[in-house]
């Protein structure tokens, strides 16, 4: 553990490198997982950019900025005095904001710009909150306002790239418009995740869609596609599929973030990336549960600060018996294998799955009105 907390992959661009969308992988915004430990970790197994989680305007407005001698990082607290968002100098971060107002979208950008080096809208997730907020994939029906929203940034904020991330429309026509109104604000850049807003994870993302529309809109503007990249070979099969030679990596990248080094080499063990994950969260104070989902499967649900050894060695241990009983993707081919056939295991199963490996646990077994009752733990001397 110590060898990996002192000896860092390499990073892809040193921090002074040309900014740009062109030819690039990049770490794709997900909610609690995006903290400055992870996307630091991303960055030194291979991201070009990576982007901060969704943090909604009103909130950004709020902050006050600090700086951390402590630790070198560069704050963001709520007047609550809850940290929103951590940053180090010179850190190749995009910030995404979730946003329904063009007015709020700039007050919270000039908030973070001079720390950050592009501004980035969510206009894809469909979660509830973010759609009952007018943010998120809401605004995939309001043209008009995304123009509104967008062009207010990019005259207001020059020499700060702006961008967004958006969803297929339910037609290739509507999602052709909504990209030729985004291509004319002036963005720099524009990711698609290529699946409807009502989609869920375990359908298949729409290549071709993507391919489509970066036939029809032309290669000024750069597109970044998003969805269903998990290992090397969906890398290079993404980019011939799609006509793009930029990505952006999600769960993919959160399971192994070796993956954005991989397509010139193989995946690290997943023991390797979570121990050098687990530095990093003790170098910035930095809660552990949430990125733990690369290659763990689920975030602790109790994140706890400065996790104790027996903590961090059942993580190791976990991920060990991971690396040993899927060694070099077997566990990817099985689960490519189900998605074909219509399905992919779900929480349940993983849960058993792992459980049935861990000591001083029973497995699950069938109760006497046929549900399966949950593995507990084994009687002391049993």
């Amino acid at each position: 553990m110590a060898e990996a907390a002192d000896a860092a992959p390499n990073q892809a661009d040193g921090p002074e490198a040309p900014w740009s969308y062109r030819n690039i992988l990049a770490l794709a915004p997900m909610v609690r997982v995006n903290t400055l430990p992870f996307r630091l970790l991303a960055r030194e197994y291979g991201a070009n950019i990576v982007y901060s989680e969704e943090l909604v305007d009103r909130s950004v407005v709020q902050c006050r900025r600090s700086e951390n001698a402590a630790l070198g990082t560069i704050d963001f607290r709520h007047e609550s005095g809850k940290l929103i968002f951590s940053t180090v100098p010179h850190e190749r971060v995009a910030f995404q904001l979730g946003t329904a107002s063009a007015g709020d979208a700039l007050r919270a950008a000039q908030v973070v710009c001079a720390d950050v080096r592009a501004i980035d809208i969510n206009m894809g997730c469909p979660v509830k909150f973010s759609v009952q907020g007018g943010m998120g994939a809401a605004l995939l029906s309001k043209p008009e306002r995304v123009k509104d929203i967008l062009g207010t940034l990019v005259r207001n904020l020059p020499g700060v790239p702006v961008t967004c991330k958006i969803r297929l429309l339910d037609s290739a026509h509507d999602t052709l418009q909504l990209a030729r109104a985004i291509q004319e604000t002036g963005v720099a850049a524009l990711a698609v995740h290529g699946r409807r807003r009502n989609d869920r994870p375990r359908w298949w993302a729409q290549w071709d869609q993507v391919a489509l529309l970066r036939q029809q809109l032309g290669s000024e503007l750069p597109l970044l596609p998003n969805g269903d990249i998990f290992l090397p070979e969906h890398v290079r099969g993404a980019r011939e599929a799609t006509g793009c030679d930029s990505l952006m990596l999600a769960r993919g990248a959160m399971w192994n973030a070796s993956l954005f080094g991989a397509p010139e080499a193989e995946l690290r063990p997943q023991r390797e990336v979570v121990a050098r994950y687990v530095a990093l969260c003790r170098r910035y104070d930095t809660y552990l549960g949430s990125g733990l989902r690369l290659g763990l499967g689920s975030a602790d649900p109790n994140p706890s600060p400065n996790p104790n050894p027996n903590q961090v060695r059942r993580l190791l241990w976990q991920c060990q018996v991971r690396d040993h009983e899927h060694a070099r993707g077997a566990r990817q081919d099985r689960d490519l294998q189900a998605g074909a056939e219509g399905h992919r295991p779900g929480r349940a199963r993983a849960r058993r799955r792992r459980d049935a490996g861990r000591p001083g646990l029973r497995p699950a077994v069938p109760r006497a009105d046929g549900a399966r009752a949950r593995a507990r733990p084994a009687a002391r001397g049993g």
